[in-house]
């Protein structure tokens, strides 16, 4: 079983990568090992920094090769069916995509697909801090586009349900009286969140009263099809004095 199990990694992506510090685009040799992503001084193309599972070298790979390297890490972690199970996920969805785009899409395109499916999903099972999950990583996802305006929209409304303290049901509606859809005792606002607010503000160049309007928007267009016990105004100042005391 083990034998099997260690063909199956080495076969897979033992070789991946460069393990000096060399470029693995053009072969340019680099002043030193980089720790995170940048690019290469002599072709420009982005050079990445990975772990490689079978021997936890540090690599540097490019952009073609991240899924090997995903794939390797699956193994070893024991997770391949489902590292599996999500490749072809992406992969219907961009067949899929491409069938409505009438092109091939983009892999942020395909990320955006999975994630509003999920949401949607989410809804449909009122699993609500899923839900917020899903919409924190489309803001990401928008962030990584430099579409900030979007982004920061998203921002609002993963901090808007975080104040009402969202919960998951799982589709177990019957037990809604005994366990309702939203706890305000569970009400909280990450700091991860809280910073990258902060953030959004000083790239839109936002004050306090900016985004106090741009959160009514947000909060009110929510309300309409989302039950959130907690009014929007009174989410506003809760907003207001955590980002006062980030």
């Amino acid at each position: 079983m083990f034998s099997k199990f260690f063909g199956l990694v080495t076969s897979k992506t033992t070789q991946v990568g460069q393990t000096e510090p060399v470029c693995p685009h053009c072969g340019q040799r680099l002043e030193k090992m980089p720790s995170r992503k940048k690019k290469c001084p002599s072709c420009k193309d982005d050079i990445y920094v990975r772990t490689r599972p079978s021997d936890k070298k540090r690599i540097l790979i490019r952009a073609d090769q991240i899924e090997a390297v995903e794939e390797q890490k699956a193994i070893a972690n024991g997770t391949h069916q489902q590292f599996l199970a999500a490749k072809k996920e992406r992969q219907d969805a961009g067949r899929k995509l491409q069938r409505k785009l009438g092109r091939a899409p983009s892999e942020h395109e395909v990320e955006w697909a999975l994630l509003q499916e999920a949401a949607a999903g989410h809804v449909r099972q009122k699993n609500w801090g899923h839900y917020r999950n899903a919409r924190f990583d489309m803001s990401e996802l928008l962030t990584k586009q430099n579409q900030h305006e979007q982004a920061l929209a998203l921002l609002l409304e993963v901090c808007y349900v975080d104040l009402n303290g969202p919960r998951n049901c799982g589709g177990d509606f019957e037990m809604l009286d005994d366990f309702p859809e939203f706890d305000l005792e569970m009400s909280d606002l990450a700091g991860g969140v809280l910073a990258r607010v902060h953030q959004a503000m000083q790239r839109l160049e936002l004050d306090l009263r900016g985004l106090e309007s741009k959160f009514g928007k947000v909060a009110n267009r929510l309300l309409q099809s989302i039950p959130l016990p907690l009014s929007p105004k009174k989410a506003w100042r809760e907003l207001k004095h955590a980002l006062r005391s980030e």
